[in-house]
Protein backbone atom coordinates (compact mmCIF):
# COMPACT_ATOMS: atom_id res chain seq x y z
CA UNK A 1 0.00 0.00 0.00
CA UNK A 2 1.39 3.70 -0.83
CA UNK A 3 0.68 4.66 2.82
CA UNK A 4 1.38 8.36 1.23
CA UNK A 5 -1.30 8.29 -0.97
CA UNK A 6 -4.53 9.31 1.78
CA UNK A 7 -1.84 12.12 2.98
CA UNK A 8 -1.68 13.75 -0.28
CA UNK A 9 -5.29 12.90 -1.16
CA UNK A 10 -6.63 14.92 2.35
CA UNK A 11 -4.25 17.50 1.55
CA UNK A 12 -4.92 18.03 -1.33
CA UNK A 13 -8.59 17.98 -1.08
CA UNK A 14 -9.47 19.14 2.70
CA UNK A 15 -13.29 18.70 2.07
CA UNK A 16 -12.91 14.78 1.23
CA UNK A 17 -13.13 12.31 4.57
CA UNK A 18 -12.33 8.59 5.06
CA UNK A 19 -12.82 5.87 6.82
CA UNK A 20 -10.11 4.26 8.66
CA UNK A 21 -8.84 1.26 6.11
CA UNK A 22 -9.37 3.95 3.20
CA UNK A 23 -12.01 2.00 1.46
CA UNK A 24 -14.89 4.89 1.64
CA UNK A 25 -14.15 8.69 1.05
CA UNK A 26 -17.16 11.02 1.12
CA UNK A 27 -17.03 14.65 0.93
CA UNK A 28 -17.10 17.50 -1.66
CA UNK A 29 -14.72 18.51 -4.54
CA UNK A 30 -13.99 21.77 -6.11
CA UNK A 31 -13.71 22.48 -9.50
CA UNK A 32 -12.52 26.23 -9.62
CA UNK A 33 -15.91 28.04 -7.75
CA UNK A 34 -17.98 25.51 -7.92
CA UNK A 35 -18.08 22.42 -5.95
CA UNK A 36 -20.06 18.79 -5.44
CA UNK A 37 -20.76 16.23 -3.35
CA UNK A 38 -19.78 12.68 -3.75
CA UNK A 39 -19.06 9.05 -2.34
CA UNK A 40 -16.23 6.66 -3.45
CA UNK A 41 -16.39 3.19 -2.40
CA UNK A 42 -12.46 1.38 -2.65
CA UNK A 43 -13.20 -2.07 -1.53
CA UNK A 44 -9.62 -3.21 -2.31
CA UNK A 45 -7.57 -0.43 -1.71
CA UNK A 46 -5.29 0.38 -2.57
CA UNK A 47 -6.22 -1.93 -5.48
CA UNK A 48 -9.15 0.27 -7.45
CA UNK A 49 -10.84 -3.61 -8.19
CA UNK A 50 -14.84 -2.72 -8.15
CA UNK A 51 -14.39 1.03 -7.31
CA UNK A 52 -17.60 3.28 -7.53
CA UNK A 53 -19.11 6.37 -6.37
CA UNK A 54 -22.18 7.85 -5.29
CA UNK A 55 -22.96 11.73 -6.72
CA UNK A 56 -26.11 13.64 -7.61
CA UNK A 57 -27.77 12.80 -11.00
CA UNK A 58 -25.74 15.67 -12.51
CA UNK A 59 -22.51 14.44 -11.63
CA UNK A 60 -23.30 11.18 -12.47
CA UNK A 61 -24.69 12.40 -16.53
CA UNK A 62 -21.09 14.19 -16.65
CA UNK A 63 -19.46 10.88 -15.45
CA UNK A 64 -21.41 8.41 -17.44
CA UNK A 65 -19.98 8.92 -20.92
CA UNK A 66 -16.41 8.54 -19.39
CA UNK A 67 -16.89 5.44 -17.02
CA UNK A 68 -14.34 3.39 -19.34
CA UNK A 69 -11.67 6.27 -19.29
CA UNK A 70 -12.80 6.15 -15.13
CA UNK A 71 -11.93 2.29 -14.73
CA UNK A 72 -8.52 2.57 -16.47
CA UNK A 73 -7.65 4.66 -13.28
CA UNK A 74 -4.67 2.46 -11.44
CA UNK A 75 -5.07 4.80 -8.05
CA UNK A 76 -7.40 6.83 -6.19
CA UNK A 77 -5.79 9.79 -6.55
CA UNK A 78 -5.54 9.61 -10.56
CA UNK A 79 -9.66 8.52 -10.04
CA UNK A 80 -10.34 11.68 -8.28
CA UNK A 81 -7.87 13.92 -10.77
CA UNK A 82 -10.18 12.02 -14.13
CA UNK A 83 -13.09 13.22 -12.15
CA UNK A 84 -12.54 16.17 -11.42
CA UNK A 85 -11.21 16.83 -15.39
CA UNK A 86 -14.58 15.86 -16.55
CA UNK A 87 -16.72 17.63 -14.39
CA UNK A 88 -14.42 20.64 -15.14
CA UNK A 89 -14.75 19.92 -19.44
CA UNK A 90 -18.44 19.57 -18.97
CA UNK A 91 -18.99 23.09 -16.94
CA UNK A 92 -16.78 24.57 -19.07
CA UNK A 93 -19.57 24.04 -22.23
CA UNK A 94 -22.93 24.78 -20.12
CA UNK A 95 -24.25 27.22 -16.99
CA UNK A 96 -23.67 24.98 -13.78
CA UNK A 97 -26.77 24.32 -12.26
CA UNK A 98 -27.02 26.19 -9.41
CA UNK A 99 -28.92 23.77 -7.13
CA UNK A 100 -25.88 22.19 -6.89
CA UNK A 101 -23.31 23.92 -5.80
CA UNK A 102 -24.65 25.40 -1.70
CA UNK A 103 -21.85 27.78 -0.28
CA UNK A 104 -22.76 27.25 2.39
CA UNK A 105 -23.46 23.96 2.82
CA UNK A 106 -19.70 23.92 1.66
CA UNK A 107 -18.91 26.13 4.61
CA UNK A 108 -20.98 23.97 7.01
CA UNK A 109 -18.77 20.69 5.97
CA UNK A 110 -15.59 22.31 6.20
CA UNK A 111 -16.64 23.23 9.85
CA UNK A 112 -17.41 20.09 10.90
CA UNK A 113 -14.62 18.39 8.93
CA UNK A 114 -11.89 21.02 11.04
CA UNK A 115 -14.01 20.27 14.14
CA UNK A 116 -13.58 16.43 13.89
CA UNK A 117 -10.34 16.32 13.16
CA UNK A 118 -9.68 18.66 16.01
CA UNK A 119 -11.43 16.67 18.63
CA UNK A 120 -10.88 13.30 18.17
CA UNK A 121 -8.61 10.74 16.20
CA UNK A 122 -10.15 9.42 12.97
CA UNK A 123 -10.57 5.72 13.40
CA UNK A 124 -13.00 7.37 16.22
CA UNK A 125 -15.38 8.44 13.12
CA UNK A 126 -17.43 5.40 12.07
CA UNK A 127 -20.58 7.00 9.76
CA UNK A 128 -20.99 10.34 7.92
CA UNK A 129 -23.32 11.22 5.62
CA UNK A 130 -26.40 13.42 4.61
CA UNK A 131 -23.69 16.14 3.93
CA UNK A 132 -21.61 15.71 7.23
CA UNK A 133 -24.38 16.96 8.93
CA UNK A 134 -25.46 13.65 10.37
CA UNK A 135 -22.47 11.43 11.96
CA UNK A 136 -21.42 8.57 14.32
CA UNK A 137 -18.89 8.32 16.81
CA UNK A 138 -17.15 5.71 19.00
CA UNK A 139 -15.30 5.90 22.18
CA UNK A 140 -13.85 2.66 24.03
CA UNK A 141 -13.66 2.65 27.73
CA UNK A 142 -10.64 1.45 29.42
CA UNK A 143 -12.72 -2.33 30.20
CA UNK A 144 -12.55 -2.72 26.29
CA UNK A 145 -16.44 -1.85 25.34
CA UNK A 146 -17.32 0.03 22.72
CA UNK A 147 -20.04 2.77 22.66
CA UNK A 148 -21.55 4.51 19.97
CA UNK A 149 -22.96 8.32 19.66
CA UNK A 150 -25.30 9.01 16.59
CA UNK A 151 -26.04 12.65 16.38
CA UNK A 152 -26.69 15.55 13.86
CA UNK A 153 -26.14 19.22 13.41
CA UNK A 154 -28.35 22.16 12.30
CA UNK A 155 -27.54 24.60 9.00
CA UNK A 156 -26.58 27.03 11.62
CA UNK A 157 -23.68 24.95 13.29
CA UNK A 158 -21.95 26.06 15.48
CA UNK A 159 -24.85 28.25 16.66
CA UNK A 160 -27.87 25.66 16.36
CA UNK A 161 -28.62 22.34 18.67
CA UNK A 162 -26.95 19.37 18.42
CA UNK A 163 -29.97 16.41 18.26
CA UNK A 164 -28.60 13.21 19.66
CA UNK A 165 -30.33 10.46 17.05
CA UNK A 166 -29.14 7.52 19.50
CA UNK A 167 -26.82 6.59 22.25
CA UNK A 168 -27.02 2.94 24.71
CA UNK A 169 -26.76 5.63 27.61
CA UNK A 170 -29.17 6.14 30.36
CA UNK A 171 -31.88 9.35 29.98
CA UNK A 172 -30.75 10.70 33.12
CA UNK A 173 -27.60 11.32 31.35
CA UNK A 174 -28.65 11.74 27.38
CA UNK A 175 -30.20 14.89 28.26
CA UNK A 176 -26.85 17.04 29.05
CA UNK A 177 -25.34 15.95 25.85
CA UNK A 178 -27.46 17.93 23.53
CA UNK A 179 -26.80 20.98 26.08
CA UNK A 180 -23.43 21.89 24.19
CA UNK A 181 -22.59 23.50 21.09
CA UNK A 182 -19.72 21.99 19.38
CA UNK A 183 -18.51 18.40 18.18
CA UNK A 184 -15.70 18.28 20.20
CA UNK A 185 -17.96 19.27 23.46
CA UNK A 186 -20.09 16.45 22.88
CA UNK A 187 -17.43 13.64 22.72
CA UNK A 188 -15.53 15.11 25.88
CA UNK A 189 -18.93 15.04 27.56
CA UNK A 190 -19.95 11.68 25.81
CA UNK A 191 -16.36 10.05 27.30
CA UNK A 192 -16.92 11.57 30.56
CA UNK A 193 -20.47 10.07 30.63
CA UNK A 194 -19.13 6.46 29.91
CA UNK A 195 -16.83 6.82 32.19
CA UNK A 196 -18.73 7.96 35.17
CA UNK A 197 -20.78 5.11 34.54
CA UNK A 198 -19.04 2.25 34.30
CA UNK A 199 -19.11 1.57 38.14
CA UNK A 200 -22.90 0.99 37.47
CA UNK A 201 -22.43 -1.17 34.45
CA UNK A 202 -20.24 -3.45 36.48
CA UNK A 203 -22.59 -3.95 39.00
CA UNK A 204 -25.28 -4.40 36.31
CA UNK A 205 -22.93 -7.00 34.82
CA UNK A 206 -22.33 -9.01 38.39
CA UNK A 207 -26.50 -8.52 38.78
CA UNK A 208 -27.16 -10.39 35.46
CA UNK A 209 -24.22 -13.40 36.12
CA UNK A 210 -25.55 -13.75 39.90
CA UNK A 211 -29.24 -13.62 39.96
CA UNK A 212 -32.50 -14.26 37.46
CA UNK A 213 -32.82 -11.51 35.68
CA UNK A 214 -36.22 -11.88 33.74
CA UNK A 215 -36.35 -8.08 32.45
CA UNK A 216 -34.90 -6.65 30.59
CA UNK A 217 -34.48 -9.88 28.41
CA UNK A 218 -31.57 -8.24 26.70
CA UNK A 219 -30.34 -5.79 29.13
CA UNK A 220 -28.94 -2.42 27.32
CA UNK A 221 -26.33 -0.23 28.38
CA UNK A 222 -29.38 2.20 28.73
CA UNK A 223 -31.54 0.60 31.40
CA UNK A 224 -31.22 1.17 35.21
CA UNK A 225 -34.06 -1.63 35.93
CA UNK A 226 -33.72 -5.23 37.01
CA UNK A 227 -36.64 -7.54 37.23
CA UNK A 228 -35.27 -10.46 39.24
CA UNK A 229 -37.08 -13.79 39.92
CA UNK A 230 -37.01 -14.56 43.09
CA UNK A 231 -39.95 -18.00 42.97
CA UNK A 232 -42.55 -18.95 41.12
CA UNK A 233 -44.94 -16.59 42.95
CA UNK A 234 -42.94 -13.31 43.60
CA UNK A 235 -40.03 -10.73 41.72
CA UNK A 236 -38.76 -7.82 42.67
CA UNK A 237 -37.82 -4.95 40.68
CA UNK A 238 -34.94 -2.46 40.97
CA UNK A 239 -34.38 0.70 40.09
CA UNK A 240 -31.18 2.78 40.39
CA UNK A 241 -29.66 6.05 40.18
CA UNK A 242 -26.76 5.03 37.80
CA UNK A 243 -24.78 8.23 38.41
CA UNK A 244 -25.16 7.29 42.43
CA UNK A 245 -24.66 3.33 43.58
CA UNK A 246 -24.68 4.25 47.05
CA UNK A 247 -28.20 5.63 46.99
CA UNK A 248 -31.14 3.68 47.77
CA UNK A 249 -32.72 1.75 44.45
CA UNK A 250 -36.53 1.96 44.11
CA UNK A 251 -37.77 -1.61 45.20
CA UNK A 252 -41.21 -2.99 44.30
CA UNK A 253 -42.47 -6.54 44.84
CA UNK A 254 -44.46 -8.09 42.15
CA UNK A 255 -46.70 -11.31 42.62
CA UNK A 256 -49.76 -12.65 44.60
CA UNK A 257 -50.53 -10.58 47.75
CA UNK A 258 -49.60 -13.45 50.02
CA UNK A 259 -46.26 -13.54 48.36
CA UNK A 260 -45.66 -9.61 48.33
CA UNK A 261 -46.31 -9.42 51.70
CA UNK A 262 -43.82 -12.51 52.86
CA UNK A 263 -41.45 -10.84 50.29
CA UNK A 264 -41.38 -7.59 52.07
CA UNK A 265 -41.56 -8.62 55.46
CA UNK A 266 -38.21 -11.04 54.52
CA UNK A 267 -36.35 -7.76 53.07
CA UNK A 268 -37.12 -5.67 55.83
CA UNK A 269 -35.42 -8.05 58.31
CA UNK A 270 -32.52 -8.19 56.10
CA UNK A 271 -32.03 -4.73 56.10
CA UNK A 272 -32.73 -4.81 60.43
CA UNK A 273 -29.95 -7.49 60.23
CA UNK A 274 -27.53 -5.79 58.19
CA UNK A 275 -27.62 -2.93 60.56
CA UNK A 276 -26.66 -5.31 63.46
CA UNK A 277 -23.99 -7.34 61.77
CA UNK A 278 -20.82 -6.72 63.25
CA UNK A 279 -18.74 -6.44 59.94
CA UNK A 280 -21.10 -3.45 59.56
CA UNK A 281 -21.26 0.07 60.47
CA UNK A 282 -24.37 2.39 60.19
CA UNK A 283 -22.90 5.96 59.61
CA UNK A 284 -25.44 8.59 59.54
CA UNK A 285 -28.03 7.43 56.58
CA UNK A 286 -25.44 4.75 55.12
CA UNK A 287 -24.75 0.78 56.13
CA UNK A 288 -20.97 0.35 55.29
CA UNK A 289 -18.98 -2.83 55.62
CA UNK A 290 -19.46 -6.41 53.88
CA UNK A 291 -22.13 -7.97 52.98
CA UNK A 292 -22.31 -11.73 55.22
CA UNK A 293 -24.05 -13.38 51.78
CA UNK A 294 -21.29 -12.40 49.16
CA UNK A 295 -18.18 -11.19 51.03
CA UNK A 296 -18.29 -8.09 48.84
CA UNK A 297 -17.74 -4.93 50.15
CA UNK A 298 -21.10 -2.38 50.56
CA UNK A 299 -22.13 0.99 51.04
CA UNK A 300 -25.82 1.40 50.86
CA UNK A 301 -27.76 4.57 51.80
CA UNK A 302 -30.76 3.67 54.18
CA UNK A 303 -34.31 5.40 53.79
CA UNK A 304 -35.76 7.17 56.67
CA UNK A 305 -38.22 4.20 57.54
CA UNK A 306 -35.33 1.32 57.28
CA UNK A 307 -33.50 3.40 60.08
Amino acid sequence: MDNLEPSVICGEFPLILHNEDYTVWEGHLSVEVNQFKIKIFVPAYPLMTDASFECSPYIKSCLQSHIDNLKKCKTLLSLVYCIIHIVKSKLATEASPMELWNGNTVKLSHAILMELEKSLPKENVIEIKESLKTIKLKYNDIDGNEHFLFFNVTSEYPKGNINILEVDLPLEVVGSLSKVNTIGQLYDLFKQSVDSLLPFWRMCKKLDEKSWVVEPSKPQKRDVYRRILINEYLSIVLTFNPLDLTSYPDVKFLGSMKAVAEGKKKYIRNIEWLQMVVSCAELSDHISGTCPYCGEKLWCQLRKDDK
